[in-house]
């Protein structure tokens, strides 16, 4: 089984560099996107790179965890994923930057309203998926409970997923060695 590495939004596949050092004995694929690119585009190109693996688990930050989701639909070589901080919901904030920067194709297809947040509701789960929800900090744009950029409630949008509380932030759950320990354990279970 072949790892998957997502970075988030304006991120790259620097941001595993701490927790890649504990997933020895797994090969890995560390998938890039451009965040000025159309979720669309960037998701055609991933689905292109990872058709032809014999067998691929998803690790995904964020926006990461957008496009990993679709793909476990699109893709018929999935064994399961884990997602950290995924904004299944949208973002709140990208809604009203949106408005100010409405170029920008990152705030379109994240807001609450987007085709691409929408359209999650309407794939179907693996059911070996997992999302490590965030809710440590709490910023003053929002008076719901947040991670410091999503919402707990976007990041628990979806049905069916297993839900697994963390106390950290959206940027150093990364570097959580707890949460290695969960997606550790939950690739030791993934047969």
């Amino acid at each position: 089984m072949e790892l998957v590495f997502i970075h988030g939004a304006n991120s790259s596949s620097s941001s595993w560099n701490y927790a890649k050092l504990f997933f020895d004995g797994y090969p890995k694929t560390f998938i890039e996107f451009d965040s000025s690119v159309s979720f669309q585009k960037n998701l055609e190109q991933q689905e292109e790179q990872l058709a032809n693996k014999k067998s691929i688990f998803f690790i995904a930050h964020s926006m990461g965890g957008v496009y990993a989701y679709y793909l476990q639909a699109l893709l018929s070589n999935v064994k399961g994923g884990v997602t950290l901080a995924a904004p299944y919901g949208g973002s709140s904030i990208s809604s009203i930057l949106k408005l100010f920067f409405p170029g920008n194709v990152l705030w379109v297809d994240s807001c609450v309203s987007s085709p691409v947040i929408r359209g999650l509701q309407k794939l179907t789960m693996h059911p070996n998926w997992h999302q490590v929800v965030c809710t440590t900090t709490h910023t003053s744009y929002t008076l719901e409970p947040n991670d410091g950029l999503i919402t707990k409630y976007s990041q628990m949008r979806l049905e069916g997923v297993n839900y697994i509380d963390v106390v950290d932030n959206h940027s150093e759950v990364l570097q959580n060695d707890h949460v290695i320990k969960i997606i550790q354990d939950i690739i030791n279970n993934t047969k």
